[in-house]
């Protein structure tokens, strides 16, 4: 299935595994992504589809509803290792951006489709447990996941304030994905990879009297 959105061109479906217990974390959090998702240059600038997403309390949430503000969008599951090894750097991240305006959530995969209930206790435990305290949804059947193409997993997609894609991408490349919401605007500045943040003219300016 052709990808339209988020992250997604589904060249390859996510796996339906039994549902298990987390494999552990590899070594190495950022090498190859699960089921080898590459960069996709091809869904910058494209409108996000107005999908909903579904909160653990039922209710649901159109992607629309956030228009107006950028939207980070984290598509992970508990048995998907890298997934799991991200989430820190990501929780960092989030750190330095909740109070500038954007809307951060992560979207938890199913993986055995006759246990999804399961998928999404575990979902909402592990992150509890980790304190990872940003909005998480529960994507039933990967409903979303597939209209928004996604082919492999972990996933980050990145939305600006006019609901076009600025960001689609594996989540371990973290310096560009600083530098795609950096550019959203002058609140977001701070946020840029070190070495392109632009130094503070107050902190070098002598004490005026």
């Amino acid at each position: 299935m052709r990808c339209l959105v988020l992250t997604l061109s589904l060249c390859y479906l996510i796996p339906v595994a039994q549902a298990q217990e987390p494999d552990p974390v590899p070594a190495d959090p950022y090498g190859a992504p699960v089921h080898g998702v590459a960069h996709h240059e091809e869904m910058i600038g494209q409108t996000v589809p107005d999908v909903s997403l579904a909160g653990a309390n039922g209710e649901e949430v159109a992607l629309s509803s956030w228009r107006g503000k950028p939207v980070l969008i984290d598509l992970w599951a508990t048995w998907c290792s890298p997934c799991l090894a991200a989430l820190p750097k990501l929780n960092g991240l989030y750190a330095e951006i909740k109070d500038k305006g954007m809307e951060f959530v992560s979207l938890d995969e199913p993986g055995d489709a006759a246990d999804e209930d399961k998928d999404a206790a575990r979902a909402i435990a592990y992150l509890a447990q980790h304190h990872y305290n940003w909005k998480n949804f529960h994507d039933s059947e990967s409903k979303v996941a597939s209209a928004l193409g996604c082919d492999g997993l972990p996933l980050v997609v990145l939305i600006d304030a006019n609901g076009k894609i600025v960001y689609f991408d594996f989540g371990g490349h973290e310096a560009d994905l600083r530098k795609a919401i950096a550019g959203l605007g002058p609140e977001f500045a701070s946020v840029a990879p070190a070495e392109e943040r632009k130094p503070d003219p107050s902190r070098d300016s002598p004490d005026q009297n």
